[in-house]
């Protein structure tokens, strides 16, 4: 059986509690929570699909639901929600990020590649998009153009700097064959105190 294209994201599972600062949304989110962390997930689908009929202007519900769907294998249901989030928040990079990794899921590469550059193109906080972007150059071998997309994610302030550090410093290091300025990356990233990679980081510092 063919293996999808995975990327490790920067978000988990229920990636985003209610950022918005409303009770309603907060309490839905929390109980759907709830439910799939103890395997009720067509309890919290439903859950979802009762709060988008009451607000369907809340990109929460539509993105943690698509979630469910895209990690249930219902991935028509899931595409749908993506298809709703882009049309009603073009600026945000949620309807973007959710799609390209519904469509790696599918071993849909190319399509992935090509929804993170129209997010690149439409959305105002791009720091994520350009590491998705960059983490499928790297797994692909192109150097080059996975050094560009994360240091683009870099400098739109990504939150997860440990692992541009990483993957850049392994870009650097394996793709491009610049031993100097991995040695940089892979020093950059202890210096967080990250310690997700630190073994092997500090395995390819004593070989460089």
């Amino acid at each position: 059986m063919k293996k999808a294209f995975v990327i490790y994201g920067f978000l988990s599972l229920f990636v985003l509690s209610a950022c918005q600062n409303h009770s309603a949304t907060n309490q839905v989110v929390q109980q759907a929570n709830d439910l799939a962390q103890n395997n009720k997930v067509d309890d919290a689908i439903a859950l979802y699909q009762k709060a988008i009929y009451s607000n369907d202007l809340e990109p929460l519900y539509y993105i943690n639901q698509a979630k469910l769907f895209r990690e249930t294998g219902k991935y028509d249901h899931a595409l749908q929600n993506y298809i709703v989030l882009e049309r009603h928040f073009p600026k945000s990079e949620w309807p973007y990020i959710g799609r390209a990794k519904l469509e790696l899921k599918q071993n849909k590469v190319v399509d992935a590649y090509q929804t993170l550059l129209r997010g690149a193109k439409n959305a105002e906080n791009v720091s994520g998009i350009y590491y998705y972007l960059g983490m499928i150059d790297f797994k692909a071998g192109r150097g080059k153009f996975a050094l560009q997309n994360l240091n683009k994610s870099l400098d739109n302030q990504f939150i997860d700097q440990a692992v541009i550090y990483y993957y850049r410093g392994l870009t650097q290091l394996n793709l491009l064959k610049n031993n100097t300025a991995a040695k940089l990356d892979f020093q950059s990233y202890l210096a967080t105190g990250d310690n997700r990679y630190q073994q092997v980081v500090q395995q390819k510092l004593t070989q460089i």
